[in-house]
């Protein structure tokens, strides 16, 4: 998470926070949301070092007297979250490594602010696992507070008897210090989306919802007061007639779970799964999936473990493993796998570490590596790994520095670079890498600013760009680039917008995207791409709602879903589609 607490992250984070503040004046929000970040020097990576307390509070103090003028324009006030640091195994209980994990520490920040329009977040969950005694940190620090938090625990669930946050008391002391904002309330909404199919079947689905909440009479009884929004609680039962032909099913399960690890199909039509992490721990092993009898095997481990990394199919037949996260600060570290022997062997190092890279194997049997997050921020830098010497050579270096771009060769072998994030954040620009001159080009700028977004090479020779994630938050509009004109058109969205998602191209020639992460969570739900039509259509859904997965497109013309994150943990389970 980078925040404001560095400040090679301020032009980033400044800027994305004011795009925030725009749209929460547009849209009538009172307040946003302003983060201290982890404490690493680059936040992804625990062993780049870290920023000391002192820096980290001077940066963020600065940070937020730059954007506070920006907020009092806008009638939008900018409130500082604490979070707790405890190790958990979902990203929404604990933060390990936030640099603001002490109430004190973030009140001090926004008092020597002094401005109105920067104010506390008081999370009553994290302050609860971080220090204990809720009351008296509201007590203590009322006269900052600007938005209260709710959540129950353990396990930041609804509040219910089970939980032992004791919110009659915790109401009254919020209605004794004056506390006149909003009080907002965690929910878990569960639902299914369908399609219409084959077979009748009858489905009943129940949504609760909770507001924000004030004075309490008793433990079961809420009411209002006249100086505190009131709680509001709805339920909503909608039963629905729907038909059903099942084309996913369960296959076997991987030996370790795994998510942003790295796939590919083999020449022997077996699949290839490398590395990744299972709840923070990063992995060095690997699996080989044999189509044929539907099991895993575990085969011999990578030299380093390594999460975010990329692995190609080289033309010797050899896989080629590069760069990512490990547990050493030098992940500029590449190796390669024997297929025959069943072994890996260190290979010559990228001249720059890199992460959220891409890699692609060109039409003159080189391999190119783009952009990603190295040591000294975003990266602009490309490279050439020669496969006969196993040594890379630096290229021309993009026209902008980007990480979580897209990049696909194009039927006339040049390579289209779209998106990404960068200094500035999401991007629409995009550009043109021409192997025989070893230059880039600007070409034609998308519509839509994403990054973590899919590229797809239509069979009619256009690009697909599915979903991603931009400075509005998921991104439901799809865009086609056509090489001839070097332009970009809109085609039909998808139902479902999305990003951390998967596209495939099936034998048919339409698009499969699958899972992700959206407006309503972890999905899974799939949608089908039609180039002749240009429409979506949502199909049936995977068994397991899924992100950071990976899909791969079998010889035998299956689709395979592998691991990925669900809300709790990370998978080792898989899925089979049969297109229909």
């Amino acid at each position: 998470m980078k925040g404001l607490n560095n400040l090679k992250n301020h032009e980033e984070v400044i800027a994305r926070t004011k795009q925030s503040i725009d749209l929460a004046a547009e849209y009538g929000f009172p307040n946003v949301i302003a983060f201290i970040g982890y404490k690493w020097f680059n936040p992804e990576d625990p062993s780049s070092g870290e920023v000391s307390i002192d820096e980290c509070f001077e940066n963020c103090v600065k940070g937020l007297l730059d954007l506070s003028t920006y907020a009092a324009e806008k009638n939008v006030t900018i409130c500082l979250e604490h979070l707790n640091t405890r190790v958990e195994s979902h990203a929404m209980k604990g933060h390990p490594g936030y640099q603001g994990d002490n109430i004190d520490f973030c009140a001090d920040i926004v008092r020597k602010v002094n401005s109105p329009s920067v104010r506390l977040l008081f999370d009553v969950y994290h302050v609860h696992v971080m220090h204990g005694d809720v009351i008296k940190y509201l007590r203590a620090h009322h006269d900052v507070i600007g938005h209260i938090h709710t959540a129950g625990h353990p396990g930041r669930n609804e509040l219910d008897d089970k939980q032992e946050i004791n919110y009659p008391a915790i109401v009254n002391a919020i209605q004794e210090i004056g506390y006149t904002g909003i009080v907002a309330i965690t929910l878990i909404i569960k639902f299914a989306i369908l399609k219409p199919k084959q077979k009748e079947t009858t489905i009943t689905t129940t949504i609760t919802t909770s507001l924000s909440t004030t004075k309490t009479e008793s433990p079961s009884t809420i009411t209002s007061s006249s100086s505190t929004r009131t709680s509001s609680s709805t339920t909503t039962t909608t039963t629905m007639t729907t038909t059903q032909q099942s084309s996913w099913s369960t296959a076997g399960s991987m030996n370790n779970a795994r998510s942003y690890h790295a796939i590919l199909i083999l020449p022997n039509g077996k699949v290839l799964v490398t590395g990744g992490n299972i709840n923070r721990t990063y992995l060095n092993s690997a699996e080989l999936y044999d189509p044929s009898t539907g099991t895993w095997t575990t085969i011999g481990s990578m030299n380093t473990v390594r999460t975010r990394h990329t692995a190609t199919m080289l033309t010797n037949g050899k896989v080629l493993v590069t760069g990512g996260l490990s547990d050493i600060s030098d992940y500029k570290t590449a190796e390669l796998y024997d297929l025959s022997a069943g072994t890996w062997t260190i290979t010559g190092s990228m001249n720059n570490s890199r992460t959220q890279h891409t890699t692609l194997m060109l039409g003159n049997g080189k391999v190119l590596v783009t952009g990603g997050f190295g040591q000294h921020g975003y990266l602009d830098t490309a490279e050439l790994y020669d496969i006969s010497t196993g040594i890379w050579a630096n290229t021309a270096s993009m026209n902008h520095a980007r990480e979580q771009h897209a990049a696909l060769m194009l039927s006339n072998g040049k390579v289209l670079v779209t998106g990404g994030s960068g200094s500035s954040g999401p991007m629409t620009s995009a550009e043109l890498y021409d192997p025989v001159t070893e230059t880039w080009v600007l070409t034609g700028n998308m519509t839509k600013e994403r990054y973590l977004h899919t590229a797809s090479l239509l069979t009619n020779g256009k690009v697909l760009v599915t979903c991603g994630y931009s400075y509005s938050g998921y991104v439901k509009e799809v865009e086609l680039y056509d090489p001839a004109t070097e332009t970009w058109s809109m085609t039909g969205s998808v139902h479902n917008a999305r990003f951390l998602h998967t596209t495939s191209i099936l034998t048919d020639g339409k698009v499969l995207v699958t899972g992700g992460r959206g407006f309503i969570g972890i999905m899974n739900s799939t949608e089908l791409y039609d180039p002749l039509t240009e429409t979506w259509t949502i199909i049936d859904s995977m068994k397991i709602a899924r992100e950071l997965h990976t899909a791969s497109i079998l010889t035998n013309g299956k689709l395979l879903i592998t691991g990925g994150r669900n809300y709790d943990d990370d998978l080792k389970s898989t899925e089979l589609y049969y297109p229909l």
